[in-house]
């Protein structure tokens, strides 16, 4: 495994840490036997000279040091120890060395109970511990609750600081804890929430929609009707070259600006393209200050125009103007470079004296015929072959409000906003139907005379009752019962963390909720736990069921499926301009952000349609819009929206490891990293993640003047360090299969990335043997032996859903659960469905 020592330096930091915060481990190894016999024979026979009781080399005692990794500074010895063995610098050169496999089943020995000294170090004894809720939890709930809608940067996804992550997620009770500095933050957020929630008055500024019909266009663009490159029509102009933008007609009247408010806005253009030259057509719509709004193909023809509809936030700060550019289009005009130098060269003249080379200069300028500094492109003395496109009309529509007042005024008034309604009876009918659902349970007479307390008060400082309700709105949601998941202990418990009470009807209701939607149980939910049989196998089913048909059901792709797949890390390298220029072409247009999607797209159409999960790791079919299918050379496929597609047989292509935002992740933005590869798969696919490198071990070079090596020669060279060489056999092969796929995952036979240019003898080789011994030689096969690992790919993967549903990492107690989780897929077409059904109704989700 390959990192930096800076990066290895913090990750033997962070295991010291976790190990200092465990309390549970007793001197006993996890791995007795090993200890007993690999461990103390190599201690005894190899390093009691240098490290025993008559000499303590670098103040480091072994024959004495005990296996208790639950002790940070005995930890650290351990890891000292293991790094040394690792880098081969244990023993001394001078001294008898250990055979390679006693030293590699020692340092494994280590490794392996620190990885199991962290995990005693996360345990909550198979319970959820009280945490604060996540940001996601907390703007889906506000949502719900409040029905607030907030534009981009201004809600709590963007306010609140980042969740922390156990095990790669953000719903871990052990990383949610509620630090004091954050209350602050949440205050904020609350008094945002409820300065957009209640609004009275009328709106701000008043919706209007303007238009711009090019046909009539005048002042600013006016030109473009008399320029040779244009052809104007009675229902707009045709353009063979030029852009169009807006004008003054555009703005808003009630401040002259494109924008008068920060807000929703919808953009609409009408336009059309002659049909044989829609495929290569592309335009860009921008506006100063807010990056492409769209770049893509034109839609319609001469004869019917269509619209390209636009509905987005938009900033006051910008241009007062909206551009569409023709892009890549042709030049009716270049520069006369030779007349140009000419006129120059005469000025010059003049400029010195010299009256006769001025003379003979401007004569030459007459005489040749370069009257100006204009000259006309040969390609287009004639036009019938140039494109055409369409400008028919732009108009902009805003501020979009959906409702005013807007819904969440309307749902914490309830009974209007009328004067004679305001006073404490009201503030306490609003809060006794808000305080249910924020709090999650029933709530008592004193919890609601707390927040209608904070409503008098304010009237009696004299806010206004819709401000003083706002007021009671930040107490609510500052709330440590709105803030916190608390599953209460059963009264009377001794050991509460053996308590396995179960879940009283709302607790179950909102952990379900919480689970599949990310947010507070709905009407149907709520009714079901008043009734008191959610915990019925049937009902809970009923239920679960019907929330995973929901749309809600997406927040399990936003929450868990982007968590699983890293997928906001496909970005975290850029990708080369100068060595990828395909990627950047026209044509490629949201190509990122097509490559991206996929796998979520993926995980998405598995989960509403009940499909195999199996096909992660491999498949005939993915999710692709138009620009991604054609990209991987799938015909057929038109639209922006990605849709299920099959590849054609045979194929490259096929389940997780072969998409491309995984051979991103896995790369530089300039050359393939086999390893980072192997370790996404690992993870991934098989909850599997490689143990941390050895120290100053270094990075896997890049080419050095001289040097023709390509990822895989250079990686060999690597694996010759003896430090490097066991970790890199269970790893590499994972990576290493997957050569073929270039930095963009684009599939190549030869070399590719990091220099314009490679000999034809850099050819991939792909092949392996995997740690089980399955050997491959071709892509298809690498991917059948992945498949030939389905049993442990289920396993990791019901492993991450269990932790981030109930909220704690798996603890040895629950490999029954688990097992029996696999069974259940396995018995039902290894769906996602089978899966989820299966943890909401064992033991370990029903209980506390």
């Amino acid at each position: 495994m390959i990192k930096s020592p800076s990066f290895r330096s913090l990750v033997l930091f962070c295991v010291i840490s976790v190990i200092a915060c465990c309390n549970t481990q007793s001197a006993e190894p996890h791995d007795a036997a090993a200890y007993r016999g690999s461990v103390t024979k190599l201690i005894q026979t190899y390093c009691v000279d240098c490290h025993g009781t008559d000499t303590q080399e670098a103040e480091l005692r072994l024959d004495t040091l005990a296996a208790d990794f639950s002790d940070s500074q005995t930890a650290s010895k351990w890891i000292e120890v293991m790094d040394n063995l690792n880098l081969g610098e244990m023993p001394p050169e001078d001294q008898p060395q250990p055979p390679a496999a006693l030293a590699s089943a020692v340092a494994d020995w280590i490794a392996g109970e620190l990885k199991h000294a962290a995990m005693l170090s996360g345990s909550t004894g198979g319970r959820e511990l009280m945490r604060r809720l996540n940001r996601r939890e907390y703007a889906n709930i506000v949502a719900d609750l409040l029905a607030v809608e907030f534009l981009p940067g201004e809600g709590p996804l963007d306010l609140l600081p980042p969740d922390g992550t156990m095990n790669g997620f953000d719903t871990v009770s052990k990383a949610l804890l509620l630090d004091p500095s954050l209350m602050e933050k949440y205050f904020d957020v609350a008094a945002l929430v409820a300065q957009k929630a209640i609004v009275t008055g009328p709106p701000p500024v008043p919706t209007r929609r303007n238009r711009m019909e090019y046909e009539d266009s005048s002042g600013g663009i006016a030109y473009i009707k008399q320029s040779r490159e244009t052809i104007l029509t009675d229902q707009g102009i045709i353009t063979m070259n030029q852009g169009m933008r807006s004008d003054d007609a555009m703005r808003h009247p009630w401040n002259d600006q494109l924008i008068p408010i920060r807000g929703r806005y919808r953009l609409r253009v009408r336009l059309g393209a002659d049909p044989r030259d829609r495929d290569a057509l592309y335009i860009r719509i921008k506006r100063s200050g807010d990056g492409d709004l769209y770049f893509g193909k034109v839609p319609g023809t001469l004869e019917q125009p269509e619209v390209i509809e636009i509905e987005r936030a938009f900033d006051v700060a910008g241009g007062n103007e909206i551009g569409i550019e023709f892009v890549d289009a042709p030049g009716f005009g270049r520069v006369n470079y030779h007349f140009s130098d000419l006129r120059r060269r005469a000025e010059e003249a003049t400029k010195n004296g010299n009256a006769s080379l001025a003379g003979r200069l401007q004569a030459q300028l007459g005489a040749q015929g370069f009257p100006n500094q204009g000259r006309i492109e040969p390609d287009t003395r004639t036009t019938d072959h140039l494109p055409r496109i369409l400008f028919d009309w732009i108009e902009l529509e805003g501020p979009l409000y959906d409702q005013w007042p807007p819904k969440s005024t309307e749902i914490i008034f309830h009974r209007g906003l009328g004067q004679s309604e305001f006073g404490e009876a009201y503030a306490r009918e609003i809060f006794a139907r808000l305080l249910p659902r924020a709090f999650r349970r029933n709530v008592t007479e004193t919890e609601i005379d707390r927040i209608v307390g904070v409503v008098l008060s304010e009237m009696e400082h004299g806010e206004s009752f819709p401000d003083a309700v706002g007021s009671g709105i930040v107490a609510m949601l500052c709330s440590p019962a709105f803030l916190l998941v608390s599953e209460g202990v059963r009264a009377g418990a001794v050991d509460d963390q053996t308590d396995n009470a179960e879940l009283n009807s709302n607790e179950l209701a909102f952990r379900l909720s919480r689970f599949l939607w990310s947010t507070i149980p709905d009407a149907p939910l709520r009714e079901s736990a008043a009734t008191e049989n959610l915990a019925d196998p049937q009902v809970l089913l009923g239920q679960v069921r019907r929330m995973l048909a929901d749309q809600k059901a997406d927040a399990l792709v936003d929450g868990f499926a982007r968590q699983w797949l890293k997928a906001d890390e496909f970005d975290r390298f850029a990708i080369d301009q100068r060595l990828y220029r395909d990627f950047y072409r026209s044509e490629n247009a949201g190509l990122n952000e097509a490559i991206n999607a996929e796998p979520i797209e993926f995980f998405r159409e598995i989960l509403r349609n009940e499909g195999s999960l199996l096909d992660f790791l491999d498949s005939d079919w993915t999710m692709a819009n138009e620009t991604l299918a054609r990209y991987y050379g799938i015909p057929g496929v038109t639209g922006d929206a990605p849709v299920r597609v099959q590849f054609p047989q045979p194929s490259v292509r096929g389940g997780l490891s072969t998409m491309a935002a995984v051979h991103k992740w896995g790369s530089d933005g300039n050359r393939t990293k086999p390893v980072e590869r192997g370790k996404y798969i690992l993870d991934v696919l098989f909850n599997d993640p490689p143990k941390p490198p050895p120290p100053n071990v270094g990075e896997v070079e890049p080419n050095v003047d001289g040097e023709l090596l390509t990822v895989r020669q250079r990686l060999d060279k690597h694996r010759t360090i003896a430090a490097c060489a066991n970790c890199h056999r269970t790893i590499d092969p994972y990576g290493l299969g997957l050569e073929n796929f270039s930095v963009t995952g684009q599939w190549r036979t030869k070399q590719d990335g990091e220099r314009p240019w490679w000999p034809d003898d850099a050819v991939i080789d792909a092949s392996g043997t995997l740690p089980d011994g399955t050997q491959f030689t071709t892509i298809r096969q690498y991917r059948a032996a992945l498949r030939s690992q389905s049993d442990r790919f289920l396993r990791g993967f019901a492993e991450k859903m269990f932790t981030y549903a109930l909220g704690r990492i798996v603890e040895p107690s629950d490999r029954v659960t688990i097992d029996a989780l696999v069974d259940r897929m396995k018995s039902n077409g290894h769906s996602l469905h089978s899966l989820v059904e299966g943890i909401v109704l064992s033991d370990a989700f029903l209980a506390k």
